[in-house]
Parts: C-alpha cells; sequence; structure tokens
C-alpha cells in the first residue's frame, strides 16, 4: 500500500517511514499541509497519515481538501493528535477523518491503525467491484430486454410486411433523434420501442383506410383512424414496464397548435417522445407508403400540403423525390404541426446519413462480415421477411445466413448492407 505521511516534525515523518517500509508498505514524506495536497493531486493514495496542526494548511483543512475531490475510490485519513487534541476529535470526524493515532505512539499502535485502514479500503475494492460487475449484468439484461422487444416487432412485418417494416425504421430513428436530445439511456429506449409499436393499433383497420391520407378519409374512416393510437397505446399501458412508452404513443398524433388527437394537446403539453415519433413516423410514411410515377406522386403531395410543396419538386427519380417531398413536409409542418427543434435535428441527422450513403452496397452473401448492418430487409426464397433492415450482423447470424444460403433458403444471393451505422 502506497501511504501518504504529512508532518512537520522531521523525527515524528522518520518514526512513521521506518514502522511503515517495516510492514512492507511504499511511503511518501510531506513537510507541511501544502506539499502533502501537492503530493496527493500528483498520486492516487488510498491511505493519509497527517498532523494536526501545521504551519500554512492544517490537517484538517487538508482532509476537507481531500474529501471535496471526486475520486473513483475511498480514501483512509488517519489523523495524529495528542491526548490534550482528543477532546476535540469531532472537529475532524466532521472534516471526514476516519481514525486516530495519538501521540506519542507505539509501533504497535500504528500497525493496527494502518491495518484497520486497509481492511476498510479493501472492503471499499471489493464492494466496487461488486457494483461493477452487477452493472455489466444490468447493462446485459437491459440489452437482451432490448433485443426482445425489437425482436417481437418484427412479429408486425409477417402480419404487414410495409407497416412492420416502416415501424422499424422509425423505432431505429426516433432513438437516434432522442439520443440527439441526450436523453436519458431509459428514455431513449422508451422513445425507440414507442416508435417500434407506434402504428400496431393500424393492423386491425381495413386497407383501404391504412392506404389512405388522412386528408381524403369521410368521417367514419377517420373515427376509426383516430383510435389506433389509443388502441396502441392501452395494450402498452397493461404492462407495467412499457406504461411509459404508453404515453408517448397516446400522443404522437397531437399537434403543437392543439389540433391533433386524441386529447387536443399543444406545445410542452405533448411528451417530447411524441413530438419526435411524430416527426419521424409521418417522414418515413411518406417513405415507405407513396408509391406510383413521380407525376403521380407530385400531385398526391400537393393535394397533401399544396403548391409550397413544390420545391421539392427538384428530382425526377420516384426514391429521391419522396426524400424531398417528407424532409419539405416537415418544415412545412413547423410550430403548427411539428416542434421545431426535432424537425431540425432531424434534418441533421438525414443529412448525415446521406453523407454515410457511400458506405452502402449490394454484396453477395459470401462477402458479408460481422458488424456489417443490413440495410434492407433479407428475404427467404418465397418473399416472407427474414431479418429486417437496420439489424447488425453478428459472426453467429452471417454464418447461419451462409448456411441458409447453401440450403437454398434465401431470395437472391445479394444483399444491401452498410459498414457503418450512425
Amino acid at each position: 500500500m502506497d501511504i501518504l505521511v504529512v508532518d512537520d516534525n522531521a523525527i515524528t515523518s522518520q518514526l512513521f517511514h521506518k514502522i511503515l517500509t517495516q510492514e512492507g508498505h511504499g511511503v511518501t514524506l510531506a513537510d507541511n499541509g501544502i506539499k502533502g495536497w501537492e503530493l496527493f493531486q500528483e498520486k492516487p493514495f488510498k491511505l493519509v497519515i497527517t498532523d494536526w496542526m501545521m504551519p500554512g494548511m492544517d490537517g484538517i483543512e487538508l482532509c476537507k481538501k481531500i474529501r471535496g475531490e471526486k475520486l473513483p475510490y475511498y480514501v483512509y485519513v488517519i489523523m495524529q493528535s495528542s491526548k490534550d487534541d482528543l477532546a476535540d476529535s469531532s472537529e475532524g470526524f466532521a472534516a471526514g477523518v476516519d481514525n486516530y493515532i495519538v501521540k506519542p505512539f507505539e509501533p504497535s499502535e500504528v500497525k493496527v491503525r494502518i491495518n484497520t485502514g486497509i481492511r476498510i479500503i479493501n472492503l471499499e475494492q471489493r464492494l466496487l467491484k461488486k457494483r461493477e460487475d452487477l452493472l455489466k449484468e444490468h447493462k446485459k439484461l437491459k440489452k437482451s430486454y432490448m433485443d426482445t422487444v425489437r425482436l417481437m416487432s418484427s412479429f408486425a412485418e409477417m402480419i404487414n410486411p410495409l407497416i412492420g417494416s416502416y415501424l422499424k425504421q422509425v423505432g431505429t430513428f426516433s432513438r437516434k433523434i432522442a439520443s440527439d436530445f441526450e436523453l436519458d439511456e431509459k428514455e431513449v429506449d422508451r422513445i425507440e420501442i414507442a416508435g417500434l409499436f407506434h402504428d400496431v393499433g393500424l393492423l386491425g383497420l381495413p386497407d383501404l383506410i391504412v392506404s389512405k391520407d388522412e386528408i381524403h378519409m369521410n368521417k367514419t374512416e377517420h373515427a376509426l383512424f383516430m383510435q389506433h393510437p389509443v388502441i396502441t397505446a392501452l395494450i402498452f399501458e397493461t404492462v407495467p414496464r412499457l406504461a411509459k412508452s404508453s404515453k408517448i404513443i397516446a400522443g404522437h398524433h397531437e399537434h403543437m397548435d392543439g389540433t391533433g388527437f386524441p386529447d387536443g394537446l399543444k406545445d410542452s403539453q405533448i411528451p417530447l417522445g411524441s413530438r419526435i415519433v411524430a416527426v419521424v413516423s409521418d417522414y418515413f410514411r411518406i417513405i415507405h407508403s407513396w408509391g406510383g410515377s413521380p407525376e403521380e406522386i407530385r400531385k398526391r403531395s400537393v393535394k397533401n400540403f399544396g403548391d409550397e410543396i413544390k420545391d421539392a419538386f427538384i428530382v425526377d427519380e420516384p426514391g429521391p423525390l419522396l426524400e424531398e417531398i417528407a424532409k419539405k413536409a416537415l418544415e412545412l409542418g413547423c410550430s403548427r404541426k411539428y416542434d421545431p427543434l426535432v424537425v431540425e435535428k432531424m434534418i441533421t441527422r438525414l443529412a448525415l446519413k446521406e453523407e454515410h450513403a457511400e458506405n452502402e452496397k449490394w454484396l453477395s452473401i459470401e462477402e458479408l462480415k460481422p458488424g456489417m448492418v443490413l440495410e434492407e430487409a433479407l428475404c427467404l426464397k418465397g418473399g416472407e421477411r427474414l431479418l429486417s433492415g437496420g439489424i447488425t450482423l453478428s459472426t453467429e447470424s452471417v454464418e447461419l445466413i451462409e448456411k441458409l444460403k447453401t440450403l437454398g433458403g434465401l431470395a437472391g444471393n445479394k444483399v444491401y448492407v452498410t459498414e457503418n451505422s450512425n
């Protein structure tokens, strides 16, 4: 154990040095409190012996400084004092002193006090190690929980591939936006879960309603459509661990100006998670559900957003055109429908995605490597979705994909992946 001894009496310091080195400890001497403090800042001492009365900085002030440091370990402080000083020992304990050595002292007494301190330090180290191990296990359980939730969301793809794929992308991107707000990990998880399942209530509605734009629904259709966030929220509310995601789901159709549903909330009354999911889901709804020729897409966008949307008509290919329209729709809905700050972060994220698009490529099954991310779903030979886009491939998953390809179970030999995910 490296021990710092702080004492302005050279004879006492040398006596401590002799006793402690004979016990196998490393000893650093300081002849005053100021020097002791400087040495303490240079080296991580876990045990300090200091005299009480010293010029410049006494032992009480030194102890207070040590306790004021935010250290990842505990420092055991032993104060030297005379018998007369012991009457004021409460001052030392209040400053953070752990134990006393009364002068004049015997070597045996010093050894006992030191061994007591070492036991406390070792106990603290074991507790810290136990805490670290528990945190690692908690992290594993949390990852396992989120992996299970993500796996469950894949069942939506089996029921409705279009909605399922869309939900997966909304969940993934909502998590990224939530992280950009520097929210705590639990809240980021809740927002991702809400994004993954926010429109599950649509699965029970007729395809005719699901495929319609909201502005074209009649009264009966819109009444049914308005139920889906409440239905999904109710399902999640019954599971305690998912209840907070339920509130996010319930509010993802609320508008900043109070014209949304189901409760007509406005501005900060709408949970931040709901505001995030609203922006992300509306963007990807256009990307995923609007098909047709460029001319058909342009006409549909004007019907939904008015002539101002025409500023987005800068490309002719359907994919890029839909992306421009979806971004412009978010900008047009700022303040009225969407939280401007969420829209800003969404546009920034989309720009990052475009910057990294050069890393996306079609590869053969044989070229797949662990760490690559699926950008499009991997499908079975019959067309059923096996793995959704956004999944990071592990060593095991690459091996299983190769085996499935050998068995003739995959649709084609090419997979669209990226080497980096942001």
